[in-house]
């Protein structure tokens, strides 16, 4: 049975924190559909430029994934997979479950 291209997924989980680090031209994190993905390499080869993926750093970009098809998917970011999602609830906060991916709401650091 031939399911197409497969891809390994390293067995390692990123904290939403750790990734939250890396967000700029020099390293930059994704997470898409439960995996991340360090795309800091793809950010010159993007067709729309990185402006695109940059306002995206450090954070979720589950719907610009399946924006792309799958094939899409399998070739241009399956590469870039470096682990899962770790599965991780600040205490005293509350998971609400939207299209599927559970959101946390995490406190709003504020510079003064």
């Amino acid at each position: 049975l031939d399911m197409g291209q497969s891809h390994h997924i390293p067995a390692i989980e990123h904290t939403e924190e750790e990734v939250f680090q890396h967000r700029t031209v020099d390293s930059c994190w994704l997470i898409a559909d439960g995996l991340v993905f360090d795309v800091t390499p793809f950010l010159q080869l993007h067709p729309a430029g990185q402006k695109s993926i940059l306002l995206r750093a450090g954070g979720d970009a589950t719907r610009d994934y399946f924006f792309h098809t799958k094939p899409v998917r399998d070739k241009m970011w399956m590469p870039y997979c470096i682990g899962r999602l770790a599965p991780s609830h600040p205490p005293n906060s509350k998971p609400t479950v939207r299209h599927g991916m559970i959101t946390v709401q995490l406190p709003v650091a504020t510079s003064g």
